[in-house]
């Protein structure tokens, strides 16, 4: 069975750089704790670090399967600070701490965490504790920045049932129901002062998952006896805090995700990402990213940018904002908005466009119909869409009734209708007195009766005039209507022969 186990975990799941064939399991099988044997001391060879490797993966994988399993985690950390640990070393166990939470997010409504540091009876610390009690300011970056740093190295013996006790009362204390519980034990020797073993089952039946990790002299039959089971994939032993660090490193890294960022309240926290302090903008806030541990000035909703002082920008027209530090773009790209615009339905049509099914469909005028006897002055601007503009002239002989210029307006009509291009006239021609007058187009020849009354005349009308016997004509023998109305030449009279 674990042969199959193992198999299906190192074939299927595991990337290692070599392919690992069925026959080789057992050989792997050496770097796991069964709690029956110490692993055996290594040599200097490759073989060391594919011992880090697949205790890596193994790690990874199942503690993996744990923290996926609900977006609620209470986790207790019981780091060693005995003699024989040493403070550089205990620097590594809260480097490792840092880096089981490098993927999770750590506040009020998601992960939360407790530490407690133990060496001798008096001195079973509990450093950290957002389980018990929490508050909004219980998240990643106070937990990175201040509160880790607090934690301090003691020395003395290894009371690790007195740590398990206090993680015990943490847990007891949750407020949370519905949390998946996880205890890490780190330790590099064999406790004392009791034995931690029934506490450690009576959290287990509790559904509280341990892991366990001894370093260089860790106790493996206990360590395997405390850790959850399958034991073997829930408690592991390294020769060296080097290997431990090494392990860390493998089966710890992961890419930083942006997840969620929370106001602190408090512009200071961000004083460090600047030179000159007051980093951030007029429009931004200094917030916590409960994924990355890092304090950042953030844009407020409407406004986007670096979030660093004169960096945040006002989202831009036929955009809105539902988040701090996001454009997003309105569903038409007719659309427009004016801050503030923070929701989709703050996007509404451009003019020229009407509102229909979401998006914006543009209005059309009816097609611009030209008076007879006139010209566009620019057709190329002369269009049917809205804010087009068709500027019309009429022929020579004919004089403009109504507006030139024609706009499509945003109510889908020409601003004005009924221009028309009337043709020009001129008055009535009198015959001189004793005299004639005879009028033809001059462009086709037809003869025109003029002698009506109250009948204007056409332009291009040529009239000619003439005197009765006895009369000598005394002007111009012929008169043309011309543009704009007017008779060319001059008056004409008959006068009596002396």
């Amino acid at each position: 069975m674990l042969r199959k186990l193992l198999t299906a975990i190192f074939m299927i799941e595991f990337c290692f750089s070599e392919i690992i064939q069925t026959e080789d399991v057992e050989d792997y099988e050496v770097y796991l704790n069964h709690g029956v044997r110490k692993i055996q001391e290594f040599k200097e060879t490759p073989d060391d670090d594919r011992k880090i490797d697949v205790l890596g993966e193994v790690f990874k994988k199942n503690f993996g399967l744990v923290k996926t399993s609900s977006l609620k985690l209470d986790i207790v950390f019981l780091i060693d600070a005995s003699s024989s640990v040493g403070e550089s070393n205990f620097q590594s166990e809260l480097k490792f701490v840092k880096k089981v939470l490098s993927d999770v997010t750590v506040d009020a409504n998601h992960t939360r965490i407790a530490v407690v540091s133990f060496s001798s009876p008096n001195n079973v610390i509990k450093n950290i504790d957002g389980i018990s009690t929490t508050t909004e300011d219980n998240n990643k970056c106070k937990l990175l920045n201040q509160d880790l740093k607090k934690v301090s190295y003691k020395g003395g013996q290894t009371f690790t049932l007195g740590a398990f006790e206090v993680a015990k009362d943490v847990f007891v204390s949750s407020t949370r129901s519905d949390s998946q519980k996880i205890l890490f034990l780190i330790t590099d020797g064999y406790s004392n002062g009791g034995d931690p073993t029934p506490l450690a089952k009576e959290l287990k039946i509790q559904n509280i998952t341990i892991f366990t990790i001894g370093i260089q002299n860790g106790n493996y039959k206990e360590l395997f006896e405390i850790s959850s089971p399958p034991g073997q994939f829930h408690s592991y032993l390294l020769d060296s805090f080097s290997d431990f660090e090494s392990l860390a490193r493998k089966a710890l890294h992961a890419d930083l995700t942006s997840g969620v960022y929370i106001p602190t309240g408090n512009y200071k926290l961000c004083d460090y990402l600047c030179k000159t302090g007051h980093c951030c903008d007029i429009n931004a806030i200094c917030t916590c990213g409960t994924s990355t541990g890092h304090y950042t000035c953030l844009c407020q909703q409407g406004f986007y940018g670096s979030g660093l002082r004169n960096s945040c920008f006002p989202c831009e027209s036929g955009t809105y904002s539902e988040v701090p530090n996001e454009c997003l773009p309105c569903p038409d790209p007719n659309h427009m908005t004016s801050y503030p615009a923070f929701s989709a339905d703050d996007c509404k049509c451009k003019p020229g466009y009407l509102s229909k099914e979401g998006g914006c469909e543009e209005i059309i005028c009816p097609d611009f119909e030209m008076p007879q006897n006139s010209y566009l002055v620019d057709s190329s601007n002369c269009s049917n869409k809205v804010n087009s503009i068709c500027e019309i002239r009429c022929e020579v002989g004919y004089d403009l009734i109504g507006e030139s210029r024609q706009v499509c307006q945003s109510d889908g009509m020409w601003s004005y209708t009924g221009i028309i291009c009337k043709a020009q006239k001129c008055p009535k021609l009198e015959p001189p007195k004793d005299g004639t007058l005879n009028c033809v187009d001059s462009n086709t020849g037809l003869v025109q009766i003029v002698d009506k009354e109250d009948t204007d005349v056409p332009i291009d009308i040529t009239c000619s005039v003439g005197c009765k016997n006895g009369r000598i004509l005394i002007g111009s023998e012929k008169r043309t209507c011309i543009p704009p109305g007017k008779w060319d030449g001059i008056k004409s009279s008959c006068k009596p022969l002396l």
